[in-house]
């Protein structure tokens, strides 16, 4: 009986496999391929959704972002207003700017108070820390606002803690310009400007500003207010009462109540007044 040795194949065996392996490798590099594809197409999938989960919600903290600053703003201007101190004898509304209505000749905007909050024209609006400017008209339910920084404005002013006064002229532009000053007045660099109330369109001692002495000498005032953060805006309610007040207000005066006419009949005629008697002295003959 023959016995065969493990051995003798091994050198076949080998030599079929080196022969057979870049075969094999061939016939299986198309399926290594198309589960590559597949897994590549599965991460792509899984990145694109990723991706568009991040644009959402980079979208929802960017509408976050914006009511933030919104209430940043508002919140700003509202602590604005509350640093500047108002008679308490005089009536204020706070209300919201909902436009800038500025055009070429005028620098103008928009409140969204008017008759229904009992505003009239010429009342003083304060906003920020320091007045704004004057109601220039009145709807229903919105009002315009005249900006003091416009060319045909005139407020009326003094220097806080004196007595020079002057008139603060819009120049179209962040500063301001004080005219009509007494002769040979010496204003200092930085000083407050309030409103004197003189003429009655202004309340008295509101902040306007400060004092700017430009190279050329010329004097020039610095708004309180800063006119490109305005959402809220204060404003002094000062001729309601005046336009309310009949005895300033002819047509609200109430009628004086007729008068009773009797009949003919219940005249009586006035006793006739007796003739003045004079004493006559006697001739003697």
């Amino acid at each position: 009986m023959s016995s065969i040795q493990p051995g003798w194949f091994d050198p076949a065996r080998r030599n079929t496999n080196d022969t057979l392996l870049p075969l094999l490798s061939a016939l299986n590099l198309p399926f290594r391929l198309l589960d590559q594809g597949f897994n590549n197409i599965f991460i792509l999938t899984q990145i694109r959704a990723e991706a568009d989960n991040l644009r959402e919600e980079n979208r929802r903290l960017q509408e976050w972002y914006n009511v933030a600053q919104l209430l940043k703003a508002e919140n700003h201007s509202l602590r604005s207003l509350l640093k500047v101190r108002v008679n308490q004898s005089l009536s204020t509304v706070t209300v919201q700017v909902i436009g800038d209505t500025s055009g070429p000749y005028a620098q103008t905007i928009l409140i969204d108070g008017g008759e229904n909050e009992q505003l009239n024209k010429g009342d003083a609006v304060l906003g920020g820390e320091g007045l704004i400017g004057r109601i220039l008209s009145v709807n229903q339910n919105t009002s315009t606002i005249l900006l003091m920084t416009d060319v045909s404005s005139r407020i009326p002013v003094r220097i806080d803690g004196s007595n020079i006064q002057g008139i603060l002229t819009g120049t179209g532009g962040q500063d301001l310009t004080l005219t009509r000053l007494p002769e040979g007045s010496q204003l200092n660099e930085g000083e407050r400007i309030i409103t004197s109330g003189i003429g009655g369109v202004f309340p008295p001692d509101l902040p306007v500003g400060t004092v700017r002495i430009q190279k050329n000498g010329r004097i020039s005032v610095s708004p309180f207010a800063d006119f490109g953060r305005l959402v809220y805006v204060r404003v002094v309610r000062m001729q309601s009462d005046i336009i309310n007040d009949p005895l300033t207000n002819p047509a609200e005066q109430p009628l004086a109540p007729p008068t009773k006419t009797l009949p003919i009949s219940d005249l009586k005629p006035n006793p006739p007044l007796n003739p003045p008697t004079k004493n006559l002295k006697q001739v003697q003959p």
